[in-house]
């Protein structure tokens, strides 16, 4: 069934018949006087919105049946509530007639396009037996449909499909740049850093009906305990065990403090270029996505933000010629 409104175009004081969403969240509370209602977050792939259940819908709703991941055909009422959208769902039943791409956040850009450009990077090394693994490895079936699809995170930055793709592209270009301002870098080995760094997360992470999990592998040794078995099944066995000790390392190193998850702290100048890139692009993404989705006060600040640790402000000054 095709989706025909999303969550950025609902207005307050309007109304909606049968429109599809997927439950991210959903809590059973009681309120003061007593009375059960459910707090529901609903999702789509523009965004988020909160929902209420009052008493008098849990029936027409089967909110008692209701889970995270469920996706709903609902009809509802719109509202405006401390200066935000609010839903109140009125009917709602389950459906598996819907358009996944409908639902998840993706990215914005092709994701063939971006894959090509991928491959383009790995083809401009000029190491050949570093280049040749790397592209064994992304060019693999299995992976190179996972690349495209993978999300960075659940939460966070590059938090939706192609958003591991996208990451990695963010980084070559930050990294091209450190390398040209630091050339004593070996380039090959930066590139190949970059592209290795999480690629575990293609199996660490999932999307699971139309929620983004932890697999079991993922959650019991990681991205880069899962990164490091995938380098190693494709390296053959004569490759150069300097280069091969440089790549584990920039995986092992990548989060540059233990308490990030480094399991060592980067002890080469790519590894710290790499860690350098990866922190760039994870938090300028961050910036970007609380510009783009937060709400801000009248002197231009957004809510505090737990990742950032501070209020990031929103007005922005123009470029001028």
């Amino acid at each position: 069934m095709a989706k025909t409104l999303f969550i950025e175009d609902i207005k307050p004081s309007s109304s909606g018949f049968d429109e599809i969403f997927t439950i991210k969240e959903i809590q059973k509370h009681k309120a003061k006087n007593g009375d059960p209602y459910f707090r529901v977050v609903l999702q789509d792939k523009t965004g988020t919105v909160q929902s209420k259940i009052w008493r008098d819908a849990i029936v027409a709703t089967n909110a008692e049946n209701l889970v995270a991941g469920d996706v709903i055909k609902t009809d509802f009422e719109a509202s405006e509530f401390n200066g935000e959208l609010q839903l109140t769902l009125k009917k709602a039943e389950k459906t598996t007639d819907f358009d996944l791409n409908d639902l998840v956040r993706m990215t914005t850009k092709d994701l063939d396009s971006m894959y090509k450009q991928l491959i383009e990077k790995l083809e401009s090394l000029k190491d050949a037996e570093i280049r040749g693994v790397l592209l064994l490895i992304a060019k693999d079936p299995e992976i190179s449909n996972k690349l495209k699809h993978s999300i960075a995170a659940i939460v966070v930055h590059h938090d939706f499909v192609g958003g591991l793709l996208e990451h990695i592209l963010e980084m070559f270009a930050i990294g091209e740049t450190i390398v040209t301002l630091y050339p004593r870098a070996n380039r090959s080995i930066v590139i190949a850093g970059i592209f290795l760094h999480d690629i575990g997360k293609i199996s660490e992470l999932a999307v699971e009906q139309t929620r983004f999990v932890y697999t079991t592998e993922g959650s019991l040794i990681g991205h880069i305990m899962i990164g490091i078995q995938l380098l190693e099944k494709f390296l053959p066995p004569d490759f150069s065990p300097d280069k091969k000790l440089a790549l584990e390392h920039i995986i092992l190193s990548h989060h540059r403090e233990p308490e990030f998850g480094a399991v060592v702290r980067p002890a080469t100048l790519e590894a710290i270029i790499v860690s350098m890139a990866d922190l760039a692009s994870n938090v300028t993404r961050q910036f970007q996505k609380e510009l783009d989705e937060g709400r801000e006060d009248e002197a231009g600040f957004g809510d505090f933000h737990k990742f950032m640790k501070s209020r990031i402000y929103h007005k922005e000054i123009a470029e001028e010629e």
